[in-house]
This record gives C-alpha cells, structure tokens and sequence, in this order.
C-alpha cells in the first residue's frame, strides 16, 4: 500500500486543500511602510468565517483600533480589518485566528514596522513632556489580549491528547458498531451459501449476541459525539467557556462540522432503537441498524480533512465514507466476529463446533478481501489529495504519521493475510479454532494502534494546506 501511494503521488500533481491558513497579507511579514494604510488585508487558503475570525495588531504604544472585518467583494478568501485608530511609528505585531472548514482553529502572527515619518500618521498632541517614569509607563502596551476572540485552547485543542482521546473513542465506537453490522448481514448470508442448515443453527445465537454488541457501541458512540461537542467548543473558546450554551450554539452553527455532528447524534439515537428492537427479534430493527451504520460513516469526513479540500470535497466525502466503511466491515467484522460469531459455533456439540467456526471464518474471508481492497484504493486516494508531494511523507509531521499508520497497517495485513493462507485451511477442529483466536487477537490489537494514529493523524495540518 505504501510502495503504491509513492508511485501515485509521484505522478499526480500537488493538490492545495485541508486546514485554513495565512497565505499573503498586506503588510507582509517584515514590511517597513512609510505610508500607513486605511485597511489591514490577509488573503487565505479557504473562504473566511467572519464569526470565528479575529485579528489584532499591537505595537509600542498600543493596539490599533479595528472596524469590523469583512471578506473582499472580489475574493470571499480575502478578510479585509479596516483600521480605524490608533497609527503610530515603531514595531508592530499582526494576530490573526481563524477556523477552516474541517472546524479545526488554526492561528499566527507576523510582524511589519512603521517609519517615523510615514505618510498618513496622526499630528502629534502638544503637551508637557513626561518624565522617565511616565515615560517608561507609556512604552508598556495596554492590556488587549481578549480571551474570547484568542482563547487558550491548548488544552483541548485538535491535536491535544485528550481531543485525540475522544476521537479513538468516537471511531472505536463507530468501527464496532459497523462491525455488529456487518457480522449478520454481510458474514452470515455469505456462510450460508457453504452450509445453509448450519448457519441457520448458527443465526439466532450471531443476531442475538451482534445486537447487544451494536446497542453497546451505539451507546459508546453517543457518549463520544457529546464529549466531541464539548472539546470542540473548547477547541475555538476555550476550555473556561465550552460549557456555555451560547458557545455551544455557536459551535452548532460552523458549517459543515455541525451537519456531521447532527448526523452523527442522529445515527447514534436511531442506531441505539435498531440494535433494542433487533435483540427483541424485530427484523426491521437491522434495516434500522444497518441505515444507521451507513450514516455513521459518512460523519467523519464532515469534520475532518475530507471537506476541507477545494474543488475535490464532492468526491473526497464520498471516498472517506467508504474507507470507513471497509475500516468498519474488515476490522469491526473481526471484532464480532471474534467475540460474537466463534463463541457462538464453540456453544454446539462437541461434533459441530469446529465446522461451524470454520464455516464463519469462510464466510468472512471474501468479505474481508473485498473490503481491504476498498480500504486500501481510499486510503491512496486520500494520500494522493493530503500529502500533494512525495517528499512530504518523510518531511512532514502529516507524512511521518502517516507512515506510521502504513507501518502498522501493513502488520495487520500481513497478519490478516496469514489468517487467511495458513490459518483458514486448517479450520474444521478445536484446536484451529484457538490457534485462529490467537493471531486474530494480534489482529485486533494491531488494528487498535490504527485507530489511536488516525485519532491523531486527522487532527495534522496536510503539508499540501
């Protein structure tokens, strides 16, 4: 997967997406201007969301007064901060924060400086020249620092630890549910075809056991879509004021990083009555569950790097959605599997236990295929748009995470690849049923180190951004 995503990258060009950042300003960074200017111009990579944007400039003896900013008429990237007071000469230091469309806060600074004669500084007020102290007074800045427009997120920031905890939980959760899913609507149907009077026995037992599994993960799910909420706001506010309804309301409002999470609070409450009526033997609770799940999937891209690429966000949703899929089908599968479909074939008699776990694992083995095959043709995709340069995986925090992620993938391939050619084959007794348990559990675990990477990879700024 890793020899491939090169060779693509290598002959696709650099695509320019993901993150909102600083690309030009007027001034620029180490300006001197002998004439000031009416209004402060910053040009970005993504149309400006004036409500979490902000901006301050401070120099020796102050800040400037700021007007309210707009975008350009001709450029909606472009955040014009008229200035209305405040010119004087000396060193200056621009703020500027701002939020992107994948709803991650992202910030800077530069600097320019004024000459003592530019045009268009204010006359100076005649009066009696202050003393040293007074003077020494009047060269300290006022206080202008305002939490609200530039709060102290590094607690709960993107890429914190404890965001990147919620997110583990948020795709654990989501994986596992995929997982109860897939197990009797995906494995099942296909075993049958082998054996259908076997997995017939094998059916109530599966539905019942993968039900539970599903109502556990929906739960879980709804709990991290509630802690993302709260990280979020404290992300762009502040931990201080996440809490706040209106600050909850605000983070309610950024676009489309609500409309994931909406979806995703909706998935999970209905998720949770699919799985409830499917444990009381409801058919149509799996219809509601398997509706759910596909839902489900389609919510981490509307938060992460996916919705963030312009011009290429029709096509990067739809590609992350399925990767998600593949994720939860292959490995999710494996987890239900491992604690819901072989405890299950190991409850029989003694002469149909091994049969039936051996009829499980052949039935999973094409379905896994299938989807590691979607996962991976995703997964270059996505390295294709993100990383834009093959240099960048090895010069770049994005590209070093990366790799790791490729690095511990290409374990549970190659774990899952044994499973199936040395494995499977010598499935039909007790003895390869715990052999199987053994290298599927290295399986899952590697699989688990996935996850915690990608909880942190997505929080990354690309180096393409």
């Amino acid at each position: 997967m890793a020899t491939a995503a090169v060779l693509l990258l290598v002959l696709t060009p650099a695509v320019l997406l993901a993150h909102q950042w600083l690309r030009a300003s007027a001034p620029a960074d180490g300006d001197t201007l002998d004439r000031v200017p009416e209004e402060i111009r910053l040009t970005f990579t993504e149309p400006v969301r004036l409500d979490f944007t902000s901006v301050e400039v401070v120099g020796p003896q102050g800040a400037l007064v700021i007007g309210t900013l707009r975008a350009a008429a001709e450029d909606e990237r472009v955040l014009v901060a008229p200035v209305e007071a405040g010119w004087h000469p000396g060193e200056f230091t621009l703020r500027w924060s701002t939020v992107g469309a994948d709803g991650h806060r992202t910030d800077g600074t530069l600097a320019f400086a004024v000459e003592e004669d530019a045009d268009g500084l204010p006359e100076p007020e005649p009066g009696p020249d202050p003393d040293a102290e007074d003077a020494e007074a009047a060269a300290v800045p006022p206080e202008h620092h305002d939490p609200r427009m530039f709060p102290e997120t590094a607690a709960f920031g993107p890429e914190s630890p404890a965001y990147a905890a919620i997110r583990g939980l948020l795709f654990v959760s989501l994986l596992a549910l995929l997982g109860a899913v897939a197990l009797p609507l995906l494995v099942v149907p296909v075993a049958a075809q082998r054996s259908p009077d076997l997995a017939a026995v094998l059916r109530p037992g599966i539905q019942r056991g993968s039900a539970r599994l599903g109502l556990a993960a929906a739960t879980a799910l709804l709990v991290a879509t509630v802690a993302r909420l709260w990280a979020q706001t404290a992300s762009l506010f502040g931990s201080a004021e996440a809490m706040q309804p209106e600050r909850l309301a605000d983070t309610l409002s950024l676009q489309p990083w609500a409309t994931g999470w909406w979806l995703q609070a909706v998935a999970g409450v209905v998720a949770v009555a699919g799985f409830a009526l499917a444990m009381r033997g409801a058919r149509a609770g799996w219809a509601v569950a398997g509706v759910a799940a596909l839902l489900a999937a389609v919510t981490p891209a509307l938060s992460g790097h996916a919705v963030a690429s312009p011009g290429l966000a029709w096509l990067a949703v739809p590609a992350d959605a399925l990767h998600v899929l593949a994720a939860g089908g292959w490995v999710g599968g494996l987890l239900a599997l491992m604690v819901i479909g072989i405890p299950t074939a190991l409850r029989l008699d003694r002469e149909r236990r091994g049969p039936a776990a051996s009829l499980l694992v052949h039935g999973f083995s094409p379905v896994a295929l299938v989807l590691a095959g979607i996962l991976m043709a995703t997964g270059i995709f996505a390295a294709w748009i993100h990383l834009g340069d093959v240099t960048a995986l090895w010069t770049s925090a994005y590209g070093r995470t990366l790799l790791l992620k490729l690095g511990i993938f290409a374990g549970v391939f190659v774990v899952g690849a044994y499973n199936f050619l040395r494995v499977r084959p010598a499935l039909g007794e007790e003895a390869g049923t715990r052999r199987l348990k053994r290298s599927a559990s290295v399986e899952l675990v590697l699989a688990l180190l996935v996850i915690a990477v990608t909880a942190v990879l997505v929080a990354i700024p690309p180096p393409a951004s």
